[in-house]
């Protein structure tokens, strides 16, 4: 069974629970949005100004250019493309498994560093939805953004307004918590934590 929404995907393989999201903090996020500016955008453009420096300086130096530097470049784009997307503007994610057979909860995280935690299913003693409401800081920069925007007949939804994110998080015995998922959508979080608590067999208070 699979149950894939928005921002998670929830399986089941044998007697193990498979969540992944890339949705697991609540911020306010970037003035860039994701509308505007994205992960291979961004990885586009740092590649071409990577592109732009070397030429520069084989100008500089009184290098020709010819087709086959055209070729070169186009060939260098390409990797250089892939490798900052990859490994420099990746994009991060969540992953947690519970697993009956071994009594067993993995979680992961990847990130600029990577955490993971691997413990007893025992020693997870409760699994909490809460609410963070974040409030804009900047309204000076938001107007900023804002007329920007219009300027270049740009809608950016959402932006620069109060926002209210349901939170899924794991309580341990040792009284450390962890955040596994938010959403703006109040069912969503919901669904996530009954798929939690049910796999678990309603060891947790609804």
């Amino acid at each position: 069974m699979e149950k894939s929404l928005n921002e998670y995907q929830i399986s089941m393989k044998r007697s193990a629970l498979l969540f992944r999201t890339t949705s697991f903090t609540a911020t306010e996020g970037s003035a860039l949005h994701s509308g505007i500016y994205n992960r291979e955008l961004t990885s586009s453009l740092a590649a071409g100004a990577v592109l732009v420096t070397i030429a520069a300086v084989m100008l500089a130096k009184g290098m020709g250019m010819g087709m086959y530097h055209a070729i070169g470049a186009l060939v260098l784009f390409a990797v250089l493309f892939f490798l900052i997307r990859i490994y420099v503007f990746y994009e991060s994610y969540l992953t947690v498994t519970l697993d009956r057979e071994s009594k067993r909860v993995v979680i992961f995280i990847k990130g600029f560093k990577s955490r993971k935690i691997d413990c007893p299913l025992d020693d997870v003693a409760d699994i909490n939805k809460g609410i963070t409401m974040i409030a804009p800081e900047n309204d000076d920069g938001i107007d900023v953004v804002k007329k920007i925007a219009l300027q270049h007949n740009m809608i950016i939804p959402g932006f620069g307004e109060r926002k209210t994110f349901h939170t899924v998080t794991f309580i341990f015995k040792d009284n450390s918590s962890l955040m596994v998922y938010s959403a703006q959508n109040e069912k969503e979080a919901q669904h996530v934590i009954d798929q939690f608590r049910d796999f678990l067999g309603g060891r947790f208070i609804a």
